[in-house]
């Protein structure tokens, strides 16, 4: 986050201040004589004036933004909490004006906060809390380009410029064609329905449009190619294509959601082309909550497969001490996989090496279905021997 400039911020009081009513004639009234006047209790503070609850407020703002400037805080966002958390004082001295004009500071295109949002949680009303609401919201997103980050080869790391061209390149197409997918899922659900009729034609602009840099971003891979670069995995591998997919889409919809948060100043809200993107969050939205379904799903798997694996080892080391037989198939099974390895690339034998193949398949699969001596004796036999015999053939 960029800090905001603060040379226009001044510590002093403005002075210089001239005595014109002083040194003119006045027409007020004279003050009531000693006998009517309030009594004022000496200890009392004075009552603040406007100039000065303005000053006060721009001298609190400066305070907390140089303690951003000399380092004592991560973020300007955490250092306005901190700071006006800190004590009694600290938190007597930022009030809703405080919060309003360090919101004004940080995020001078946001708009004002949506208490209801259908569909959705409602935005923080209170100054403070929307502008943390808003701090949060910017958090939300480094961290889910600092999450997808890691997974992507680092651009800096190519040595050559042609090898940092084409990471780019590549790098733009799959955020485009991500931009893609959810915009025709967008014309696939308006349909043909003559409500939408109205925002049909900016639509298709917008898709041809996106086609275009699509097809330019295609084309500078082509040239980087043609300049001699180098094809390179664009993943370190931690993430599968269809992972990928779901974290680019995540990062598309929080900028999206921040673009609506913080309008930019000359964009015509009320265009057809504003209305397009606003669909377009809607339709991430809902593919986003999808794609986190899934992975719920996957993660749930993926712990149950860990552990019937794990339970599976368990009994197989059960059925070996009480069997030998087991336990010799287990080093059989073993010494074939490595058999399959030393021999896979040799041309003679395939036939050979697929007999192998099967056999090892039918007793992991047996096995997996809890088979073993102890309770299927003839099946496990027959396997074993066919196993063995066929490893005697690709041996030889």
């Amino acid at each position: 986050m960029l800090y905001p400039d603060l040379c226009r911020l001044s510590l002093l009081r403005p002075t210089g201040a001239n005595n014109d009513d002083e040194a003119s004639g006045s027409n007020d009234p004279l003050p009531p004589p000693p006998s009517q006047r309030a009594r004022v209790d000496p200890d009392a503070p004075a009552a603040e004036t406007g100039q000065e609850a303005v000053l006060r407020q721009q001298e609190l703002l400066q305070l907390i933004l140089l303690s951003v400037a000399d380092g004592d805080f991560q973020t300007l966002c955490t250092a306005a909490v901190r700071w006006c958390s800190l004590n009694n004082p600290h938190r007597g001295m930022c009030d809703e004006g405080v919060w309003k004009a360090l919101t004004k500071k940080v995020f001078p295109n946001a708009r004002e906060p949506i208490g209801y949002r259908r569909g959705h949680l409602p935005e923080p009303t209170h100054p403070k809390g929307w502008f943390v609401y808003l701090c949060k919201q910017h958090k939300k997103l480094r961290d889910l380009q600092r999450e997808w980050a890691p997974q992507a080869v680092s651009i800096e790391d190519y040595a050559l410029d042609v090898d940092r061209d084409l990471a780019r390149a590549r790098a733009d197409e799959a955020r485009l064609t991500g931009v893609a997918k959810t915009l025709s899922t967008l014309r696939w659900q308006l349909g043909r329905n003559s409500a939408f009729e109205h925002i049909r034609a900016a639509l298709l602009a917008r898709i041809e449009a996106n086609r275009r840099a699509v097809d330019e971003s295609a084309n500078r891979i082509r040239d980087a190619y043609s300049k001699g670069a180098q094809s390179r995995p664009f993943y370190n591998g931690r993430l599968s294509a269809e992972e990928s997919e779901w974290m680019l889409r995540r990062i598309d919809k929080q900028e999206s959601y921040i673009r609506e948060l913080e309008p930019d100043p000359a964009a015509n809200l009320a265009s057809l082309e504003a209305e397009v993107e606003r669909r377009r969050r809607i339709a991430l939205e809902s593919m986003v909550s999808n794609d986190m379904r899934h992975e719920r799903a996957e993660r749930a798997r993926v712990k149950e497969d860990a552990l019937l694996e794990e339970k599976q080892k368990k009994w197989l080391a059960d059925q070996e001490a009480k069997d030998r037989r087991d336990a010799v198939l287990s080093v059989t099974m073993e010494r074939a996989r490595v058999l399959l390895v030393r021999t896979r690339n040799r041309h003679a034998g395939k036939g050979q090496w697929r007999n192998v193949s099967l056999q090892l398949g039918k007793l992991e699969q047996e096995r997996a279905n809890w088979g073993s001596f102890s309770n299927r004796p003839a099946v496990m036999e027959r396997l074993a021997r066919g196993l063995r015999e066929a490893m005697d053939a690709l041996e030889h």
